[in-house]
């Protein structure tokens, strides 16, 4: 009935957010955008109910911003089953609402505005703004030749101007810069870099995290088990540790240390393949479409490339 339904949303006032698989499925339940979802079992924490996480950045404990994992804003039921306040990295709930949508961005958004000490300050272009470590922690400026810094449990850098840098260091956080020689670093398990505009470098070091650049110059690393790069712009560089990369653009070159079940690369034609290989220190190098060539769905996988290199290894016999 109708008026069930608006009943259960009329339960759910604790904002929130979740994150999700691809096809909206979380340990096997498929979620829906702007659907209630309500059971009648007991909301216990990491056993039965409804989760979702309090603050943004901590849904990335659970799904990393990388491997096309989606996140949304969602309204929860109050309980005191799981005895967690709805700012603790996960709660439970009877009765969730799923409300819409979140791209990465809108979650670091999202982080910056629910800082209760930021001591945000607007000063001259060249001003440092570096705030305070806690549990939301966020660093932000919007001025040329800017720097930003946030460190600590769950935290956001964002830079908006020219010569910015943004710079976070510890779990589920995140770096973004849209300047023009912009850097943006995030090192850690389930952090997120982000450097969008020409000669931009944005680099990830760690499981989980994910590098994206757009624009001429770009430079993107994502040197971890899970990395996705996705780095777009003429005389772009990818360095991968392994993952998934995209790289398009001409005179483009990625770096790859290893190679796996997990390697997926698509690349345009013309890029410039180099494989380090840890275990014997050799390296090869080919170029995208022309000595290499990817399946039928325009995918770099596993087996071509150790095919490629077995080729290679013959020929250099």
């Amino acid at each position: 009935m109708p008026e069930d339904i608006n009943a259960l949303k009329a339960r759910c006032t604790i904002p929130g957010f979740k994150g999700m698989h691809a096809d909206m499925t979380c340990l096997g339940f498929r979620y829906q955008e702007g659907s209630v979802f309500h059971t009648d079992k007991p909301a216990v924490r990491c056993r039965s109910g409804f989760h979702y996480c309090g603050l943004p950045l901590n849904v990335w404990d659970y799904y990393d911003p990388g491997r096309n994992n989606r996140f949304f804003s969602v309204l929860a039921e109050p309980t005191d089953e799981d005895g967690m306040s709805c700012h603790d990295t996960k709660s439970a709930t009877q009765t969730l609402y799923v409300q819409q949508e979140l791209t990465v961005e809108d979650l670091i958004e999202e982080h910056c505005g629910l800082a209760d000490d930021t001591h945000y300050k607007p000063g001259a272009p060249d001003e440092t703004v570096v705030l305070r470590s806690g549990v939301y922690v966020v660093a932000k400026t919007e001025y040329w030749l800017c720097f930003a810094v946030a460190d600590g449990p769950s935290s956001a850098a964002v830079t908006t101007g020219c010569c910015s840098m943004s710079a976070v260091r510890h779990m589920s956080s995140a770096a973004l810069t849209r300047g023009h020689s912009s850097i943006a670093l995030a090192v850690n398990v389930c952090s997120y870099a982000k450097a969008a505009g020409p000669r931009s470098c944005a680099v990830v070091l760690n499981e989980g995290s994910k590098a994206e650049t757009s624009g001429v110059g770009s430079v993107a690393s994502a040197q971890c088990r899970k990395g996705v790069v996705v780095c777009s712009g003429d005389c772009s560089v990818g360095i991968l540790g392994n993952g998934i990369a995209e790289i398009s653009g001409s005179d483009s070159v990625l770096v790859i240390y290893c190679v796996d079940k997990n390697t997926r690369l698509r690349l345009r034609p013309g890029t410039v393949l180099v494989w380090i290989m840890h275990s014997d220190g050799g390296i090869m190098a080919w170029i995208a479409g022309k000595d290499i060539r990817p399946n039928t769905d325009g995918i770099y996988t596993q087996e071509i490339l150790e095919a490629a290199r077995a080729r290679k290894e013959k020929q250099n016999g």
